[in-house]
C-alpha cells in the first residue's frame, strides 16, 4: 500500500541585522553673513547619512548636509542613518552650531530729542489730546554710530499707535534718519500704553521704545487764554454744579477737574462752544478745593473751584 506522507517544516529567516554607528565632528562657530557650508558625517556601515536642523530660524540644512546661516543663535545639527535590510537604524548624533552677529556690525542709537534711549527702557509720554483723538506726531531719531551701513527693516507699533514712515531705510556711518509716532488716548483717567519696535541689522535688534499717550491738553497747545475768556460760577458752589461761561468761540474743548492732590476727578469734552454755558456736575465730589483745567484749540486756562 501507499505509505503515509511525512511532512517537515522548513523555516527561512532574514539574516540578523547588524548595528552600526554614525560619526559627526563638532561644528565650528559661525557668524551671520558667512557663506553656506557642508557638514559631513559617516556611518560605520558605509551607508549615506542625512541631516536635520532643530532651529531653522538660525540655520537650515539639506538632507545632503548643506548648511545655510540665517540669524544669530544656536541650533542642533542632527546626523541620521535609517538603516536597511542589513543594518539597524543608527542612533542619531547631534552637534551644536553657534551663530553670532559680526563684531563689525553697525551700532544704532535711538534718540528722543537730545536724550539717548535705552532698549526696552522706561515708559515715555509722547503726547496728549482729547479722548479717542490722535496726538500730534512725536519725532524719534535713529543714528548710526558704527562703521558699516545700518539697514532698517521695519518700524512697527502696537494697536492704538501709528508710525510715520522712516525717512531712510539705509543709514550710512555717522548718518541719521527720523520717524514719527502718534497715539490715540482711550482712557480719561489713565495713560494708554504701547510699544514701538525697530527691526534692523544692528546687534541689538529689535529695539523697543515703550510709549504712552494720555487724555489732556493737546500737545500742540501752548497759549494761555486770558482769565476772562472763560468764567466759572457759582464759585464757591454748594448746589452740586458749577457753570463754565465761554466768552467767545472755542474748538475741541476738554475740561478736566483735578483734586488738590492732583488726581483727576472729572473729564468732559465738547466739540465747539460759542458764547454759551456748559454745566459741570460736581454733585458727587467731596467738599474741598479743586482745579478746573480747560483746554481748547485756541489755548488753555486753569480755574480754582471750591466745592462746599
Amino acid at each position: 500500500n501507499a505509505a503515509a506522507p511525512v511532512t517537515q517544516v522548513l523555516t527561512v529567516t532574514n539574516p540578523a541585522k547588524t548595528n552600526h554607528t554614525v560619526t559627526l565632528s563638532p561644528l565650528a562657530p559661525k557668524v551671520v553673513g558667512d557663506a553656506s557650508f557642508t557638514v559631513t558625517a559617516t556611518a560605520s556601515s558605509g551607508l549615506a547619512v542625512t541631516f536635520t536642523s532643530s532651529n531653522p530660524a538660525v540655520a537650515t540644512v539639506t538632507a545632503a548636509g548643506v548648511v545655510t546661516i540665517l540669524s544669530a543663535g544656536t541650533t542642533n545639527i542632527v546626523a541620521n542613518q535609517a538603516g536597511n535590510a542589513t543594518f539597524n537604524a543608527a542612533a542619531p548624533v547631534t552637534q551644536v552650531l553657534t551663530v553670532t552677529n559680526p563684531s563689525s556690525i553697525s551700532s544704532m542709537e535711538v534718540m528722543a530729542g537730545s536724550t539717548v534711549l535705552a532698549n526696552n527702557g522706561t515708559m515715555m509720554s509722547i503726547g496728549s489730546n482729547l479722548k479717542n483723538v490722535s496726538t500730534s506726531p512725536y519725532t524719534f531719531t535713529i543714528k548710526n554710530m558704527g562703521s558699516t551701513t545700518l539697514t532698517i527693516f521695519s518700524v512697527s507699533s502696537t494697536t492704538g499707535f501709528t508710525i510715520t514712515s522712516i525717512s531712510s531705510n539705509s543709514i550710512e556711518p555717522n548718518g541719521s534718519a527720523t520717524f514719527k509716532v502718534s497715539g490715540i488716548p482711550t482712557d480719561a483717567f489713565a495713560p494708554t500704553n504701547g510699544a514701538v519696535s525697530v527691526a534692523s541689522s544692528d546687534v541689538n535688534s529689535p529695539f523697543t521704545i515703550n510709549v504712552s499717550v494720555q487724555v489732556g491738553t493737546p500737545t500742540s497747545i501752548t497759549k494761555t487764554l486770558a482769565s476772562n475768556a472763560i468764567d466759572l460760577y457759582p464759585n464757591p458752589t454748594s448746589i452740586g454744579y458749577s457753570n463754565l461761561e465761554f466768552n467767545g468761540s472755542f474748538d475741541d474743548v476738554i475740561v478736566t477737574i483735578y483734586s488738590a492732590d492732583g488726581s483727576k476727578t472729572l473729564v468732559e469734552s465738547f466739540s465747539t462752544v460759542s458764547d454759551t454755558n456748559r454745566q459741570l456736575n460736581v454733585q458727587e465730589l467731596p467738599s474741598g478745593v479743586y482745579f478746573v483745567e480747560v483746554n481748547t484749540t485756541q489755548g488753555k486756562l486753569m480755574k480754582r473751584l471750591i466745592k462746599q
